[in-house]
């Protein structure tokens, strides 16, 4: 896929599932405003792009997306610095850790002994600023005739696994959310879809103590090729899905294989139904 003329922002782009998407962007040709909260986090991203040949598209933001006047502002600067935006990559998040660094371990806390504040921070960093992003970038999107919208929740055992239940909330509320507004845009230029994926992820999630072996379980750039087909003109009218990205057949045509790795998002068929008045 080529991508000139693209330009996409990406959320928690120093690192995990959000590096990959950058450098994968990138390296197709579109300009990468990628923001993390971390400078550390950016400079390894940026010599990475420098190792691929793709430096030079990068367009490194600090941000603190559980600070709401940096979300409020972040779409105006990356569109006044890179002159454009096309793709918003909804990926930062911060886990379980916040609520509990021992969530994992036998250590555990019960919901009820643990501080409000963690689930506060979980809250605003993984649902209330993409939902801010996504009002910003949206406007210039409609008013330009066009965009893309790709918001990272995770897997439905996940959103209600006991461990994590600030973190599976968050992420569930904003499976929900983007169901929702990519409903609303239905009938638009705009478009907005789920990418996930697939399984638990080697991230800094996951903490460092975690029983799960690292090199067996799904590796960022698996994250690569389907989020470069969302942003290509061959997406266009694809609205109200979730990618599953280890499903990603890279040997069929990105349509196809859009359709193989993907199902309505949020799982409108699962469980009763509400009844509503005739």
């Amino acid at each position: 896929m080529n991508l000139q003329g693209k330009v996409a922002l990406v959320t928690g782009a120093g690192g995990g599932l959000g590096g990959a998407m950058a450098l994968a962007l990138a390296g197709a040709g579109a300009k990468v405003a990628a923001v993390d909260v971390s400078l550390d986090g950016i400079n390894g991203l940026m010599q990475r792009a420098g190792a691929a040949g793709s430096q030079a598209n990068i367009f490194p933001f600090i941000a603190n997306l559980g600070d709401r006047g940096d979300c409020e502002k972040l779409v105006g600067e990356v569109i006044s610095a890179c002159g454009d935006l096309t793709m918003l990559v909804n990926n930062a998040g911060v886990g379980q850790q916040m609520i509990d660094p021992e969530y994992s371990t036998a250590k555990a806390k019960p919901f009820w002994e643990t501080e409000i504040s963690g689930w506060e921070t979980i809250i605003n960093v993984n649902m209330r600023a993409p939902v801010i992003l996504m009002q910003k970038a949206v406007k210039h999107f409609i008013a330009k005739g066009r965009g893309r919208v790709v918001n990272v929740t995770t897997s439905f055992d996940t959103m209600i696994a006991a461990k994590v239940w600030g973190y599976g909330q968050a992420k569930a509320g904003f499976e929900a959310v983007s169901a929702s507004l990519a409903a609303q845009l239905a009938n638009t230029p705009v478009t907005l879809n789920i990418l996930v994926p697939g399984g638990p992820a080697n991230t800094g999630l996951l903490p460092a103590n975690t029983d799960l072996p690292r090199d067996k379980i799904i590796q960022p750039p698996v994250m690569g090729a389907p989020v470069v087909w969302l942003a290509s003109d061959d997406a266009a009218g694809f609205n109200n899905r979730r990618i599953i990205a280890r499903m990603w057949d890279a040997n069929v045509p990105g349509k196809e294989a859009a359709q193989k790795a993907s199902s309505p998002c949020a799982w409108p068929g699962y469980g009763v139904q509400a009844a509503q008045p005739k």
